[in-house]
């Protein structure tokens, strides 16, 4: 059998590598950052737990960032076909999230810098604007452009001939596993902010909530399992899950839930007064938002089920 002829691309490969590898000492600086912040904030006369719940998260997320960013620069630099598969769906996914922050970050600088003159308003939304353009989406659009090339992922073939573990599921499909376990780790945020469990309006908090985040952790677990064995059940279990989670997230917050939310935990009068001025309680764009999200997931959802069906193409791209 005739292989199709491609440029090595190693070169090209080992150099987005090292570029990870220093995204993640970046984090890894983010996170010593945010370390000296926890420590400064403590001498304040506002601190309280939701500062020091939301301080270690932060530096937990930039700890989990540094990590994922070295190892799959390592991978990539190794030319390991993991390293790509996983490189090319997360790519996807941040310039997805990006994008609609492109989009969205205008309109709350806007309110943010309503108080402002009109020099010094404009001034910082073009800033900020500029720096999620050329920092959050110019990145991992490289990513997906290097990993997602013809010839790139030829020579990861070339050089990688062994089976790994991401060569089960189309990428398409492993960039879905990456998002449930993002609601995974959610769940868990659920119980180290509050606890706290949103049920179709309703705040639920104390021993009840953390017994239904577990249960949700376990659910989600499951069908996380099932999902990268591609069963069909388990893209169904998804798909109804996700929609009632949507559904419930949305009547919540909708109904002016999210005030409520963040007084739970536990944000002070100023805080709670600069997010209403931020226009991120307004009901009407929360409407929007999660009506994008619901038509966007199951449209998603509806075009990864071809590779749960009994016969699985070998479409791998």
């Amino acid at each position: 059998m005739e292989t199709t002829p491609f440029k090595d691309r190693k070169g090209l490969i080992v150099t987005a590598g090292v570029f990870q590898i220093l995204l993640g000492i970046v984090c890894l600086l983010l996170a010593g950052l945010q370390v000296l912040g926890l420590v400064f904030s403590r001498m304040t006369a506002d601190y309280n737990r939701m500062m020091l719940v939301a301080a270690v998260m932060a530096i937990v997320y930039y700890a989990i960032l540094c990590v994922v960013n070295i190892w799959l620069g390592v991978g990539a630099i190794r030319v390991r076909k993991w390293a790509r598969a996983l490189n090319l769906a997360m790519g996807w996914l941040w310039l997805i999230c990006f994008g609609v922050m492109i989009v969205v970050m205008p309109f709350l600088l806007s309110r943010m810098t309503a108080g402002m003159s009109a020099g010094e308003a404009s001034w910082i939304i073009v800033l900020v604007t500029m720096i999620i353009m050329g920092i959050m989406f110019l990145v991992p659009l490289f990513f997906v452009l290097v990993f997602g090339s013809r010839h790139v992922r030829a020579t990861f073939e070339a050089r990688d001939p062994e089976t790994r573990w991401t060569d089960r599921v189309p990428v398409i499909v492993l960039a879905g596993l990456l998002i449930l376990f993002s609601l995974l780790v959610s769940y868990v945020q659920n119980i180290l902010m509050g606890p706290i469990f949103f049920l179709f309006g309703s705040f639920i908090t104390g021993w009840v909530a953390v017994l239904l985040n577990v249960l949700m952790i376990g659910l989600f677990g499951a069908i996380l399992v099932g999902m990268y064995r591609l069963k069909l059940r388990a893209w169904t279990a998804c798909l109804v899950l996700v929609c009632l989670n949507m559904i419930s997230y949305g009547i919540s917050f909708m109904t002016g839930g999210l005030e409520k939310y963040y007084e739970l935990l536990g944000y002070t009068d100023d805080m709670l007064a600069q997010i209403e001025q931020m226009g991120i309680t307004n009901t009407t764009w929360m409407g929007v938002m999660f009506g994008v999200g619901a038509l966007v997931t199951v449209t998603y959802m509806f075009a990864i089920r071809k590779y749960f069906e009994p016969q699985v193409t070998d479409d791998r791209s």
